[in-house]
Order: structure tokens, then C-alpha cells, then sequence
């Protein structure tokens, strides 16, 4: 399946795969970066700012909506028709109208 991904035939392209991977690490790092700025800042004698603990969890929040609205995008654009491999195809099977956002193929 790589193979196909990153040759650009299969059904899932590889933009869709990689950019919603790396919205979601960008959403990981964000999250992650917010609770040290959340122990540090409950730790600290002196009260701090919490400007960069709502900016972090801001930018969490928008790179998940991102790797949301990419995925949307690829589902409505391509994964909703038929995604059958190949081999599947020249069986002539066939998966039209059988997708559901979030179930699998049945």
C-alpha cells in the first residue's frame, strides 16, 4: 500500500495522508508544549502570563480542525466513490455507496 501511496494511485492521495499526519503532529507538539507551559507556570512563584498557554492550546485546537477539514475534504473528494484495489476492480467489484464517515467498507 505505500507503494501505491507514494506513487500517487491509490485512492487516498498523498497529500490527504501527509497533511493530516502532520497536522496532527503539529496538534501533538502544540498540546505538548502547553502542558509544560502549564507546569512551568504552576510552578513559578511569581504569577505568570497565560498569553502563551492560550496561544499553544489555540494553535492545538486550530491544527486539529485542520487535520479535520483535509481529511473532510479527501473523503467528500475521493474515499465516498469506489476505492477498490486493483486487482478488486478487475473482478469488477465494486464499493459505491457503501461509505459511511467513520465505518469501514462492508
Amino acid at each position: 500500500m505505500i507503494e501505491k501511496v507514494k506513487a500517487g494511485t491509490h485512492p487516498a492521495r498523498r497529500w490527504a495522508w501527509c497533511g493530516t499526519a502532520a497536522l496532527l503532529a503539529a496538534s501533538v507538539l502544540s498540546a505538548g508544549g502547553a502542558c509544560v507551559l502549564a507546569a512551568l507556570g504552576s510552578a513559578a512563584r511569581a504569577r505568570c502570563s497565560p498569553k502563551p498557554l492560550l496561544i499553544s492550546n489555540s494553535l492545538a485546537v486550530l491544527f486539529s480542525l485542520g487535520a479535520i477539514a483535509v481529511w473532510l475534504t479527501e473523503y467528500f473528494l475521493r474515499l465516498q466513490h469506489n476505492v477498490m484495489s486493483d486487482e478488486d476492480l478487475a473482478n469488477t467489484w465494486s464499493s459505491d455507496d457503501t461509505a459511511d464517515l467513520g465505518l469501514s467498507f462492508w
